[in-house]
């Protein structure tokens, strides 16, 4: 949903951009071209037209300095609409009826399509196309029924060339938005590949390397109890001797499902360190807690069952666990004390006869 909602902000703040140059250039446009025809009208001493061309062209810089001041794309869409529109219901009464300038009524709908979309574009230009034929037919009268239709064809024409590039635009839209969902997608699973291991799932060495440090330095903030252990399967280089490679593989899988299950807790996280070693970063409200947790995940490994021979402990596959607790803010060991004692503690754990837990 979130993704959703940034993709969705995006296309709408790409599409204000877009429409933010085109009121800008249109208006610029529509002043320099005014002036020119100003100027005209003033040498062929057309007064009517020298005034009516320097109010156009005064409105028209009104709305570009409008848009520049307040960036208000919607606000400055519609006087543009209304001053084309009032533009081109001058234009009516005096083009001559004989020429061929009515074509330059389309230029409204054009820009109803572009400023306001293919529907409402569509609601608009045939309400002024309605309108201009009135205009046209009955208020001035006379007019050849050629310029009429020609005018109805140019307008049939630009609403469906209008229609057809919105919709190859939104088509065109909607295959890049694929195709982004779809690399982002990919970045995404190379992203989680980087920082999984490939056999077990769990994060890996070099995730556990980034993350530690910032796990220590949340727990000091929040000054709240973290433990980190290490867990060794027990005589695992046996296992693999007699049971072979592809069976510890699957008695390895075996484990990291167990300690997925069993630190469910926000603040838990399970690493896969190197070969049987794994690593956990886990959270509780007590030192207690916190060896509980370690004790849990010994006994959860043994009560599972995966069959062994040979072991010097148990019929079936065990783990020992060294774990040391980071209680306070105070406690100012960094992440390599941490571990060494963690990894000090897994010694003892194995020293005194493995599937246990040893804490410093």
């Amino acid at each position: 949903m979130k993704t959703t909602n940034s993709k969705e902000r995006l296309s709408y703040i790409r599409k204000s951009l877009m429409q933010y140059r085109f009121i800008s250039i249109t208006t610029v446009v529509a002043v320099i071209v005014t002036t020119f025809m100003a100027v005209y009208s003033y040498i062929s001493r057309s007064m009517p037209d020298f005034y009516s061309n320097i109010v156009y062209a005064v409105l028209a810089a009104a709305i570009h300095v409008d848009l520049k001041k307040n960036s208000n794309e919607k606000r400055s869409s519609i006087l543009l609409l209304i001053y084309f529109l009032i533009v081109e219901i001058v234009l009516v009464f005096r083009l001559n009826p004989e020429s061929l300038g009515h074509v330059i009524l389309i230029i409204f709908p054009l820009l109803a399509y572009i400023l306001t979309g293919r529907n409402r574009g569509l609601i608009l230009s045939s309400l002024y196309s309605i309108g201009i034929l009135f205009l046209l037919g009955v208020v001035r009268g006379g007019l050849p029924v050629w310029s009429i239709v020609l005018f109805l064809i140019a307008s049939i024409i630009v609403s469906v060339i209008c229609s057809v590039y919105e919709s190859t635009g939104e088509m065109v839209i909607s295959e890049l938005e694929k195709t982004v969902t779809e690399l982002e997608e990919q970045k995404q699973k190379i992203a989680e590949i980087a920082i999984h291991d490939e056999l077990t799932g769990l994060y890996n060495r070099r995730w556990f390397n980034e993350q530690f440090p910032k796990e220590i330095q949340r727990c000091r903030r929040q000054n709240i109890p973290m433990g980190f252990f290490i867990l060794d399967v027990d005589y695992f280089k046996q296992y693999n001797d007699n049971n072979g490679h592809l069976a510890g593989d699957h008695a390895l899988q075996k484990v990291s499902a167990i300690l997925q299950l069993e630190l469910r807790r926000g603040g838990d996280m399970v690493f896969r360190l190197g070969g049987e070693e794994f690593g956990g970063i886990i959270a509780g409200d007590s030192r207690e807690q916190l060896i509980r947790t370690c004790q849990r995940l010994c006994l959860a490994i043994e009560e599972a069952k995966i069959p062994r021979k040979y072991s010097e402990v148990s019929q079936f596959l065990t783990a020992s666990i060294g774990l040391t607790i980071l209680e306070s803010s105070e406690d100012n060991r960094t992440e390599d004390d941490l571990y060494l004692a963690a990894d000090e503690e897994l010694y003892r754990a194995k020293d005194s006869g493995r599937n246990r837990v040893s804490v410093d």
